[in-house]
């Protein structure tokens, strides 16, 4: 077993975060432009939905 953590992990370098946003927009976007959020990020202060400017 390694005591040391993964640099990927630590560091998020292991996870395409540039692309976590859209990803989530384009699954979650509704025929009227709104994007209804996940639960899971509603629980870090994200409103319910996300209104086109």
């Amino acid at each position: 077993m390694n005591p040391l953590p993964s640099a990927g992990r630590e560091r998020a370098s292991g996870l395409a975060t540039s692309r976590l946003l859209p990803a989530i927009l384009e699954q979650h976007q509704r025929a009227d432009g709104t994007v209804l959020v996940p639960e899971v990020l509603r629980r870090w202060g994200l409103p319910e939905l996300l209104r086109p400017a």
